[in-house]
């Protein structure tokens, strides 16, 4: 992901993707305040997790990988343009330009294990933070822009089935018009039918409507702008590519065990730059717009679609069971969350108002 299109992907180049232009939160609580933070670096733990700082420093001259516990290492007058940091095993996400973050949300099938969201961060200054979780790791005065901004506004009173809260959390920065988007047909389950559901869930989310019984007042807009060949710059170990084409492109990835979706947005404190979604040929989606045919085992994409698109819009995770479409998983057959609860509404009216 980068500002810039001066070089086109391939299908080929999947797996790979730049850090140069903004990077993603994720929707957790990591903390807040500085004298938190420079507390972690004394104590070595904040909220269950761990800040590490590493004695010496990376060379500029570094390529491959460093290990997130090394951040604290990274030199601020480095570019590191061909580094990335292992937040995972097999997972890794590239060193940010300065003043930009890269952050990961994830989806998963219910009952599977979490994978972990991520962000990494460079404030103006080049210092570098990284969250894996609920741990942080780096530069402690970086690390405060980790902090989610979560708020629970009051909004019009919620009818039944619209979910059990109206809290929801910010990711990251919003984008300043519509959110356009390619699709990367490879591998989809189904040409159409699920060309037409990924569409559907983008307009779910990024519009006024709602199951509430009323509608919102929102600027959000997605745009589809067509089919590409440029690939997702989402890789199969669920985590960022280190190549970008500059815009935002919608596919298909075999992602790790149990995620059904995965998003990298890459923005600055001001706006989003960049968002490329994956969903999984891991699992088998439902594709069609009735309920009667979906079987066990099978995942709604419609809903899957909505959430991720819910994440390059800016937002993070609602509570487990929230009945929000930006709840962390999604169950065989679910359609319980294909549009908008309370707290999906109170976000998208909050972070994209109306005049």
């Amino acid at each position: 992901m980068t500002t810039s299109a001066t070089e086109p992907r391939s299908d080929v180049d999947g797996d790979r993707r730049t850090a140069s232009s903004a990077q993603v939160r994720s929707g957790r609580r990591l903390v807040a305040g500085a004298a938190t933070l420079l507390l972690l670096v004394t104590a070595g733990v904040v909220g269950g997790g761990q800040v590490a700082q590493a004695a010496g420093t990376v060379a500029c001259s570094a390529t491959g990988a460093i290990d997130a516990s090394r951040t604290a290492a990274l030199r601020s007058d480095c570019a590191y343009d061909d580094l990335a940091v292992t937040v995972g095993t097999g997972r890794t996400v590239p060193v940010p330009d300065p003043g930009t973050t890269l952050a990961i949300g994830v989806v998963m099938a219910a009952g599977a294990d979490e994978l972990p969201e991520v962000s990494i961060t460079r404030d103006d200054a080049g210092r570098v933070a990284v969250a894996v979780g609920e741990k942080i790791y780096g530069d402690p005065t970086a690390a405060q822009s980790l902090t989610a901004d979560t708020s629970a506004p009051a909004a019009p009173q919620a009818t039944p089935g619209c979910g059990s809260t109206t809290a929801y959390s910010k990711s990251s920065s919003t984008w300043p018009g519509a959110l356009s988007w390619y699709l990367n047909g490879t591998s989809q389950p189904h040409p159409t039918a699920a060309s037409t559901s990924v569409r559907w869930g983008a307009y779910s989310m990024a519009s006024k409507y709602t199951r509430c019984g009323y509608q919102i007042k929102t600027r959000a807009t997605s745009n589809y702008v067509g089919t590409t060949r440029y690939a997702v710059g989402v890789t199969t170990s669920g985590g960022c590519s280190t190549n970008s084409d500059g815009r935002n492109t919608v596919g298909y990835k075999a992602l790790p065990a149990g995620v059904l979706g995965l998003t990298c947005v890459l923005y600055t404190p001001a706006r989003a730059i960049e968002a490329d979604i994956a969903f999984t040929t891991k699992e088998s989606f439902y594709v069609w717009s009735g309920t009667g045919a979906c079987k066990p085992g099978q995942y709604d994409l419609r809903t899957t679609a909505a959430h991720e698109f819910g994440h390059a819009l800016g937002l993070g995770h609602t509570g487990a069971n929230s009945g929000q479409i930006m709840q962390p998983s999604i169950g065989s057959c679910d359609f319980s969350t294909r549009l908008k609860g309370s707290g999906d509404a109170a976000a998208m009216a909050k972070l994209y108002p109306l005049g």
